[in-house]
């Protein structure tokens, strides 16, 4: 098969190829850990069975809690590129979840970046700002159930204080005759679980 002739086929089964999805576990500098699902692209008009397809391959979107679509800002059918995304998304019945837009690609534009505006960012990937500014977003939205708290860990729980220093955001560490004061933020799981050392913060 010529060069020509790959080119033809990998453009026919496109559409097919990129329905599948990958799951990478993500872990933030200071912990936070999410799992961040990359899926399929939308096209306009899609076929019913495709449709259906994709209810099968984006289950996990709706459990997710956040979604965030990435659209080419410098194609001058972004409007319409979005539009497609929400009524997929819709008929597939998926539309009471938080969505991020992020319009890439912005340094083919002469349009300063990153710019937040709402819940929408205009980047570029290539940029380690605008990387910056989106991940922000995310845990902004992912994360805001996190309560920041001081707990007092006993000598004797040294395997608490590793577990918080693996596991959380550990904003603070001090000793005293008691154990180890750590102020920490940790999502509602762990906060339950450690409750019993929580102190009162000054």
């Amino acid at each position: 098969m010529g060069e020509n002739e790959d080119k033809q086929v990998l453009v026919k089964n496109m559409l097919f190829a990129t329905l599948d999805t990958s799951v990478r576990k993500l872990t933030l500098p200071d912990q936070k850990k999410f799992l961040l699902s990359d899926t399929v692209g939308f096209v306009s008009q899609l076929p019913h069975q495709l449709v259906q397809a994709f209810k099968s391959t984006l289950a996990e979107a709706a459990n997710a809690d956040l979604l965030i679509q990435v659209v080419d800002y410098s194609d001058p059918h972004r409007d319409m590129m979005i539009k497609t995304t929400e009524d997929t998304l819709k008929e597939i019945g998926i539309d009471n979840i938080p969505m991020v837009v992020a319009l890439n690609k912005a340094d083919k534009m002469e349009t300063p970046y990153p710019t937040r505006e709402g819940d929408n960012l205009i980047m570029a990937a290539t940029d380690k700002t605008s990387l910056v500014e989106l991940t922000a977003i995310i845990k902004e939205k992912v994360f805001k159930n996190f309560k920041t708290l001081q707990l007092m860990i006993p000598f004797d729980k040294g395997d608490v204080v590793s577990y918080l220093n693996d596991n959380a955001t550990v904003l603070k560490t001090d000793y005293d005759a008691n154990g180890t004061l750590i102020t920490a933020e940790l999502n509602e799981v762990d906060a339950k679980r450690f409750s019993r050392y929580v102190q009162p913060v000054d």
